[in-house]
């Protein structure tokens, strides 16, 4: 692949690896008890996969984004979930720090999150839904020395599997024109107030707990305020496009991985003596409009990606690729069932878990409708 060089090779190897013999034991533990995958989330910050775009300094590996994605891409080839919590860690919590944090913040909550000590999960969609900000209910009151949160969340990824939550919320009414009104904080699990609520019973993404938070009546100190009041909105945008982007290197993993099965299956399953591959020449032209997708996906999420190494704005690009990834995994994790026939719908068989996480991949994180209207106004 044009994208690959040594160095991301070695890295590409040892995800691989970390995939096939520490993931692949703990897919039907995640799947069928829906058992959240903290060991493995430890081992991935031990292996250096969380903090590979951050700086030695913070406990990053001083790497660049495109290996970052490519270690996505094979962990998802095994789990789709673990790659999402790896997205949660790398992109979701830890940017807005990055960005946002002081030095002491980065050194207190950014290091032990890339390294796979803590686990923080995001606190942003509410009813009204993820971007509607003018509408959000959860608002955070600086008195005297503190600030007072009270509102509540849906949807958080990892609810009550985190140690901290990184809450999205209003310190005044949200300023369209500007931006201005949006403010990020550190809540700690342990805080007075703080609930975890209902756990959804999802479709897809089993192990990565989603569920309703609340925060009631929550008093932080100054210090658990991430950079200024009002001013986190251009680090949602940051996040989330990084998160989209991410999602292109998911859903190709999960993408590849069904279409791997549907060649091994029907080049094996025979029918009078000869392969299904052989036989029909509708399985051959079936299996080369899933590849031609597949390198359609490759090719707009790892040219997004080296976009971004290079510095290049193209933020409507990296939202575009999670559409286009969401839509692409879907189309390909369905046919590749279809070719398995009865056995495509075995659970055991795994094609029917990456179609399951293939359409909570189109709505979760952004539906693909939000994100085409947001790339909309963007263009």
């Amino acid at each position: 692949m044009w994208y690959m060089n040594e160095d991301r090779e070695l890295i590409r190897n040892a995800a691989r690896e970390f995939a096939e013999k520490e993931v692949k034991p703990f897919v039907s533990e995640m799947e069928f008890k829906d058992t959240y995958p903290r060991h493995l989330v430890k081992r991935m910050g031990e292996l250096g996969f969380t903090g590979i775009p951050y700086p030695e300094s913070y406990g990053g590996g001083g790497s660049d984004w495109t290996t970052f994605g490519i270690v996505v891409e094979e962990i998802a080839k095994v789990s789709t979930t673990l790659s999402l919590i790896l997205l949660l860690n790398t992109c979701m919590t830890a940017i807005p720090i990055a960005e946002l944090g002081t030095r002491e913040q980065k050194l207190k909550w950014l290091q032990p999150c890339l390294a796979g000590d803590y686990n923080l999960a995001i606190a942003i969609t509410e009813a009204v839904g993820i971007f509607n900000f003018p509408e959000f209910q959860t608002r955070a009151v600086l008195d005297g020395d503190e600030w007072v949160i009270n509102g509540g969340k849906i949807f958080t990824s990892s609810a009550g599997e985190s140690n901290f939550y990184v809450l999205v919320t209003l310190t005044s009414d949200f300023d369209p024109a500007t931006g201005s009104g949006i403010t990020y904080f550190i809540v700690p699990a342990a805080a007075p107030g703080f609930e975890v609520g209902h756990i959804e019973n999802k479709l897809g993404w089993h192990g990565s707990k989603t569920g309703q938070t609340y925060f009631r009546n929550i008093r932080l100190p100054k210090e658990n305020q991430i950079g200024e009041i009002g001013g986190g909105y251009p680090a949602t945008l940051k996040w989330a496009a990084f998160e989209c982007l991410g999602f292109g290197s998911m859903c190709l993993g999960s993408a590849e991985a069904a279409y791997e099965k549907a060649v091994k299956y029907t080049k094996e399953r025979m029918q009078m003596g000869k392969s299904l591959y052989d036989t029909h020449q509708v399985v051959r032209n079936q299996l080369a409009k899933i590849y031609m997708e597949i390198e359609t996906l490759r090719g707009l999420t790892y040219s997004t990606w080296a976009m971004v190494d290079k510095g290049i704005d193209c933020m409507a690009q990296m939202y575009a690729v999670k559409v286009k990834a969401a839509q692409i995994q879907e189309y390909v994790t369905s046919e590749a069932m279809v070719l398995l026939g009865g056995n495509g719908v075995v659970r055991e068989n795994d094609i029917e878990r990456h179609f399951r996480d293939a359409k909570v991949n189109a709505i979760g994180g952004g539906s693909v409708n939000t994100l085409t209207d947001l790339i909309s106004s963007m263009i």
